[in-house]
């Protein structure tokens, strides 16, 4: 029979109570039943098998039967029952030794820690789950304290950054600062303080040093935790390595700018092309106009003249006839040079005139030519200049065709330098130093021919050695073919040589021309 004193207290108390003897329960208080299920009846009834965890049951009774021995086993220690529904529960055991007429009896209170037991194991299951996508994520992720200042960073991180776990013993988010690139690093740290001070998102684009040495670009995400007060308390987020990415955009970029660049010069080209076609569509005109103007003229004369001479063969005198004659025969000589300049141009361009290449002294054939020429220099009063060179001034040339391309260019000159100024002529060396699409290494001779005449605009500069082109201040409806410098082109770059024109400080024009050195 269990005393009155302890009857009370039990009965009265907070705690799961019993008091056990043998193998069966004595008493138990009604914190017992709730905690187990059974009514307190039948707890005295039923063995202490049917409560007691299996896993429990020899761990109680061993420290019961030490304490009844007179032992003192630790208290306070972890054991299972299970309810009457099954329900195992987990609890705390504590007991003691009191005497009872029928002999002594074990006094066991229970603690019921199932909830905290419960709470623990989530806890345990939700930190297994964070470690599980922490270090099986591909992204880096870091999880900031922002009142103690430490970051914890997943293994990922270091990976991401080339680094090994334990490489820095850095454990705040500074680590990361430091490796931002400088130029990237002022818009990170305001988005950070972003995050920290108002909690808005962080999602950044920023380079970040890697181990090898190369900066690469990484975004980062971060969401900011509360407290109760709404304070930010911490920041948790993520960071992936995506300079693949940004490469492909860049190359991408590039792309479409290049695909611009390309359909823009495509479009200018074709723009030029049909100005050039519009050009040569024009010019083509301008040369018919003009070829049927030199050829209908001296054909007109010839046949005119011979058609006088006929009809009137018996009526007119002889001195009249030999007039005739003689204007069918400078209209023939006429009509040949032109047919003879289209028939060099066909052959040049075609590849088939045959050159007699030999040593020519440049400066003695200029000198000769323009002695030539003398009968057209005289009644202009023009002084031509002739500066000799001080080196051997011998090309490697055909004298007929060159003496064509000096007679031409100084035929110009002479033609379009006013009355009474000079005409300028001197020689120098250059050097080739590769090989170009015109001409072959080696030292080159350029004769410069500048006159005072009525000069070349800039833009027409080059066009004006194109067939049929003429300079829009020399060029008439009824003017020359345009061949002739054209021709000149032709023979000189038959000679690997380059011909060219350029302003000259007289207000005129300086006709450029290079020949091989012999």
């Amino acid at each position: 029979m269990l005393p009155e004193q302890y009857a009370h207290v039990i009965r009265t108390s907070p705690i799961a109570i019993i008091v056990a003897s043998g193998t069966h329960c004595l008493y138990a208080n009604q914190q017992t039943s709730i905690l187990l299920g059974y009514s307190e009846q039948e707890l005295l009834n039923i063995p202490y098998e049917d409560w007691i965890h299996p896993d429990s049951l020899n761990t109680i009774l061993a420290r019961f039967q030490k304490r009844l021995n007179g032992d003192q086993p630790a208290n306070g220690y972890e054991a299972k029952v299970i309810s009457k529904h099954g329900e195992v529960r987990h609890v705390i055991i504590h007991s003691n030794i009191i005497q009872l007429a029928e002999g002594p009896a074990g006094l066991i209170w229970i603690f019921d820690i199932t909830k905290r037991k419960r709470a623990e194991t989530e806890l345990r299951q939700n930190e297994e789950r964070l470690r599980f996508v922490m270090e099986g994520s591909k992204d880096g992720l870091w999880d900031w304290d922002i009142n103690s200042g430490e970051t914890h960073f997943n293994q990922r991180s270091y990976e991401l950054l080339g680094k090994q776990v334990g490489d820095s013993d850095v454990r705040t988010h500074r680590w990361l600062h430091t490796l931002v690139h400088p130029d990237d690093r002022p818009a990170y740290i305001t988005a950070l303080r972003n995050l920290v001070k108002t909690g808005s998102p962080l999602d950044e684009n920023f380079r970040m040093l890697h181990e090898s040495g190369e900066y690469r670009w990484y975004n980062s995400r971060a969401m900011a935790i509360y407290n109760s007060d709404k304070q930010v308390i911490r920041a948790s987020g993520t960071f992936r390595d995506i300079t693949d990415t940004k490469n492909a955009e860049n190359l991408l970029k590039k792309q479409r700018e290049t695909l611009q660049e390309l359909v823009d010069h495509q479009t200018q080209e074709l723009r030029e092309a049909l100005t050039i076609a519009e050009q040569a569509n024009e010019a083509k005109s301008e040369f018919l106009a003009n070829m049927s103007h030199e050829l209908r003229t001296p054909m007109h004369a010839i046949l005119s003249f011979s058609d006088f001479g006929i009809k009137r063969l018996e009526e007119v005198p002889l001195e009249k006839l030999g007039t005739y004659f003689s204007r069918i025969q400078s209209s023939g000589a006429r009509l040949l040079e032109l047919l003879n300049a289209l028939l060099d141009l066909s052959k040049l361009e075609s590849g088939k005139m045959e050159l007699d290449i030999q040593p020519v002294d440049i400066y003695t054939l200029t000198a000769s030519m323009v002695g030539e020429l003398e009968s057209i220099i005289q009644p202009k009063e023009l002084q031509v200049i002739i500066d000799q060179p001080d080196f051997d001034a011998v090309a490697e040339a055909d004298i007929a065709k060159i003496s064509q391309v000096l007679n031409n260019l100084l035929s110009n000159a002479i033609k379009f330098t006013p009355q009474g100024k000079s005409i300028h002529i001197r020689f120098s060396l250059s050097h080739i130093a590769q090989e170009s699409a015109t001409h072959a290494p080696g030292t080159m001779i350029t004769t410069h021919i500048t006159d005072e005449g009525i000069g070349v605009p800039n833009e027409e500069l080059e066009t004006i050695f194109d067939k049929f082109i003429q300079s829009s201040k020399t060029k008439s409806g009824a003017g020359g073919t345009g061949l002739g410098l054209a021709i000149c082109r032709e023979i000189v770059h038959a000679h690997k040589g380059t011909i060219w024109a350029e302003p000259s400080a007289q207000a005129g024009v300086t006709f450029c021309f290079t020949l091989p050195l012999h």
